[in-house]
């Protein structure tokens, strides 16, 4: 018996599914009854196989006795797992013969790896993640305290008399985010919504406004309450330096539920401003973009899309053309080709400019899916280089050989850090040491400092700050010999990098008009030589 289930918007269809009851499958078609994917089902019910329409490998899952899945096999790459009598996982066995071993004591589950590595995960009561035991004994505390109103989840790593604490309401908002070692603290507010309001942080408020009727978004501005002092060390200045107040601002307006306009704006810094303007289809999906960086508009950026398919045929000036599941884009000038083999796995790049190859990669992969060979080659008339790599039984990089001679070798301490780095065939070390909780300090003769959150503070002569959020403030060095240098960062609402100055008075600001990838920088603008610098990405692998 076929039943088949439509979905339509305005009319159109977008998918149909066909399933047949008596075969146990299901079929699903696009808008133009072309076929998508195959999903066979076994006498239980249970998905067995997805098979895609295009020359993709299907992926099949068989079953234990119980139900859990036994066997998960993509083309050559299969991975198998047992489990014991209460259902519990024993070992998952991977293609290159390797196998993680499950064992199971009182409130404890203990991971052991093919290198005999071990690891256990400690579980409290209510069988939550209480501690993690690395190989070498070092201990990760974990542990929820509660209180009327929210709860506390606490992280004390090993040695760090300082824990982290996230403290989070019932309902999963995120309240408090502190670091008691050094003090950092960051604050979050929301509205009768429930949507975000405010995040505070040494001294800055960043603000969230929402428009009454829909709920969308509106307006994001950082605003510091005070000028912030930060350090500038071994620069010959005075101890610190004053970031003058300054506040940056997104503002969005849509048409219905789409983003019709959003204006980037940094006030106090002599910032420009950026305005990107959107267009869309009846189906809802961007057709155009107008880029307008300090009052200098850019040429519109067009989208369009395969009527059948829907994949993406153009964008800006590149154009996109598809064989199979391989796309190439073009311009008038250069070529970029991507081929993938049955599993979706890169299998050769080409880059053509004026009709020359410049750059040539192709890949291969080892049984466990791994890079095992990579051949490359840039320049027209350049010779080809051919890297391997080898990987120990924990799937850790071994050693690398460039023209089949021994380029560099890896190992690793107990805890999968790594511990000497061995270049070509030289007898010559370089030795990497840790401090307790696996922070790096020192590569060779280079030290590393962390602070007491575990930030990185110093790297040789150049010393880093952070914000309470993580995120990298400013950073300077140099001094003595040589010259010294200085950079400061800013940060928008969302915690993207809004700009960026230095001791010579070079000046970036950063913009982001991606929607579906937000975090993706697409625009630059230099106010030293007031440079507009747009940023195109290659198709990325659905």
């Amino acid at each position: 018996m076929l039943h088949l289930h439509t979905w339509q918007v305005h009319d159109r269809n977008l998918l149909s599914l066909d399933y047949d009851r008596d075969q146990h499958v299901q079929k699903v078609y696009d808008d133009h009854r072309r076929f998508l994917l195959r999903i066979q089902h076994d006498e239980a019910g249970r998905p067995s196989a997805w098979l895609p329409g295009d020359r993709l490998t299907s992926l099949n899952l068989s079953y234990a006795p119980g139900g859990l899945v036994a066997v998960l096999q993509h083309g050559s790459i299969a991975e198998r797992r047992r489990y014991d009598a209460r259902g519990r996982l024993t070992s998952r066995s991977f293609p290159d013969g390797s196998t993680w071993t499950y064992s199971y004591m009182e409130q404890a589950v203990v991971l052991l790896l093919p290198s005999q590595r071990q690891y256990v995960f400690g579980f409290d009561a209510t069988e939550h993640l209480s501690s993690v035991t690395m190989p070498d004994g070092a201990r990760h505390i974990l542990s929820t305290r509660r209180s009327p109103s929210y709860y506390r989840n606490e992280h004390r790593g090993p040695g760090s008399a300082s824990p982290m604490l996230r403290d989070y309401s019932y309902n999963g908002r995120l309240l408090q985010a502190t670091y008691l070692g050094t003090g950092r603290r960051v604050l979050y507010r929301y509205g009768a919504r429930g949507h975000l309001s405010e995040v505070l942080f040494d001294g800055t408020r960043a603000s969230f406004t929402y428009d009454e009727r829909s709920g969308l978004l509106h307006a994001v501005t950082v605003t510091p309450s005070r000028p912030i002092e930060r350090p500038i060390q071994g620069m010959g200045k005075s101890p610190n330096e004053i970031v003058p107040e300054n506040m940056c601002s997104l503002r969005f307006r849509y048409m219905g539920p789409l983003l019709e306009r959003q204006v980037s704006r940094c006030g106090g810094l002599g910032g420009a401003a950026a305005r990107f303007e959107y267009t869309y289809d009846g189906r809802l999906r961007v057709t155009g973009l107008q880029a307008v960086v300090n009052e200098q508009p850019l040429p519109i950026d067009l989208f369009r899309y395969d009527d059948v398919t829907g994949r993406l045929e153009q964008f800006g000036k590149f154009g996109v053309i598809y064989y199979d599941i391989d796309p190439v884009v073009t311009t008038s000038s250069m070529t970029l080709t991507k081929r993938r083999d049955n599993l979706g796995r890169i299998t050769e790049v080409q880059y053509e400019i004026s009709r020359s190859l410049l750059f040539w990669l192709t890949v291969r992969y080892d049984p466990a899916g791994r890079v095992a060979q990579r051949h490359l080659r840039v320049g027209p008339v350049a010779n080809g280089t051919a890297l391997e790599y080898e990987y120990d039984p924990d799937g850790q990089l071994q050693a690398v050989a460039v023209d089949g001679r021994p380029a560099w070798r890896y190992s690793y301490d107990l805890n999968g850090n790594l511990h000497l780095l061995s270049p070509g065939a030289s007898s010559h070390l370089v030795p990497l040491r840790y401090a307790p909780g696996d922070r790096l300090t020192r590569l060779g003769d280079l030290t590393y400092d962390l602070d007491a959150d575990g930030f990185l503070h110093g790297r040789g002569n150049d010393r880093f700050e952070y914000d309470s959020r993580g995120l990298l403030v400013q950073s300077w060095g140099g001094g003595g010999s040589t010259e010294a240098w200085s950079i400061t960062y800013g940060y928008d609402a969302f915690g993207r990098r809004a700009w960026r100055k230095d001791q010579r008075g070079g000046f970036l600001q950063f913009f982001y008009a991606d929607m579906s990838r937000p975090t993706r920088l697409t625009h630059v603008y230099n106010h030293t030589n007031r440079e507009i610098t747009a940023y195109y990405y290659d198709l990325q692998p659905p």
